[in-house]
Parts: C-alpha cells; sequence; structure tokens
C-alpha cells in the first residue's frame, strides 16, 4: 500500500519574506503603543483644533477628545 505524502518546500526567500512581515508587525505594534502612552500621559494643555466632523484634537498628542461642543463645556467650568 503506498500513500503519496504532500512535500512542502521552505526556500531561503520564504523565510526571508517570512521575516521581514514579521519585521513590519513588530515594528508597527512598537509605534503603535508608543502613541498611544504618549496620548495616556498628555494633559492637552496646550489647546485643541476642530475637525470638519466636529472633533476635537489635541495639538500637542493628536488624541481625539470626542465632540468639541461637549469638550468646550467641560472646559469652560475651568
Amino acid at each position: 500500500m503506498n500513500t503519496l505524502m504532500p512535500v512542502f518546500l521552505v526556500t531561503v526567500s520564504d523565510m526571508l519574506g517570512g521575516l521581514m512581515i514579521l519585521g513590519f508587525v513588530l515594528s508597527a505594534i512598537v509605534i503603535y503603543f508608543k502613541v498611544q502612552r504618549r496620548q495616556a500621559l498628555c494633559k492637552h494643555e496646550r489647546g485643541v483644533r476642530e475637525t470638519s466632523s466636529c472633533d476635537a484634537i489635541c495639538n500637542q498628542c493628536g488624541k481625539n477628545l470626542g465632540f468639541i461642543s461637549l469638550w468646550r463645556k467641560e472646559h469652560s467650568k475651568v
């Protein structure tokens, strides 16, 4: 009884391509967490700008702070 077994070949170019993809994914993860950390530590004291969809965006870190009208209401009390 002779059964055929599938053969998988992994070439050097396959390994290099996989390493490149892994490098891109790891660098994207590092950049994402750096941005998240910077936004979490930001006090949003340098003012905000308004987008065309009425969102408040911090001038310092770029975080979306929500609807501009609500942000103004919350910060006009201070």
